[in-house]
């Protein structure tokens, strides 16, 4: 009997099921906050009149968008050389839809006129600039 007696003094949970226990709820609060962001994020992209753009549309624009801001401004060919992201027709098709939508705009190149470099407009910094909101709301909202 008095071995049962030790046991009743140990804890209920293992410190694993414990350690797990918190994972899965840090894990959770992450899901949590991924999909109350993508919630906030599809309002800002509403709000900026871009819910037609497709998500290969956005990213596509993210990543100039990304370039552009580290200083490294990427040329029309330099993006329709990246294999990775999509087709070079692909991208010449989402590049001219970018810009129709007045997201993006051709510029030439300081140091080569025939190159033409790609920049995102007003509009789209107004669209990072939402984006970056929504993000700063989902991380205050958990």
């Amino acid at each position: 009997m008095r071995s049962l007696e030790l046991f009743n003094c140990l804890p209920l949970t293992l410190p694993n099921e414990e350690a797990r226990a918190m994972a899965t709820k840090s894990n959770q609060n992450q899901v949590d906050l991924f999909f109350h962001y993508q919630s906030l994020l599809h309002k800002a992209t509403v709000s900026q009149g871009l819910e037609a753009l497709s998500p290969d549309h956005l990213a596509l624009l993210v990543l100039i968008g990304h370039h552009w801001h580290d200083g490294e401004a990427m040329s029309v060919r330099q993006l329709m050389q990246m294999r990775d992201v999509a087709s070079p027709a692909t991208i010449h098709k989402r590049l001219h839809q970018l810009k129709d939508a007045d997201l993006v705009s051709f510029e030439e190149s300081a140091t080569d006129t025939r190159k033409r470099m790609i920049a995102p407009t007003k509009r789209a910094l107004a669209y990072f600039s939402a984006a970056s909101k929504a993000m700063m709301q989902a991380v205050k909202a958990v």
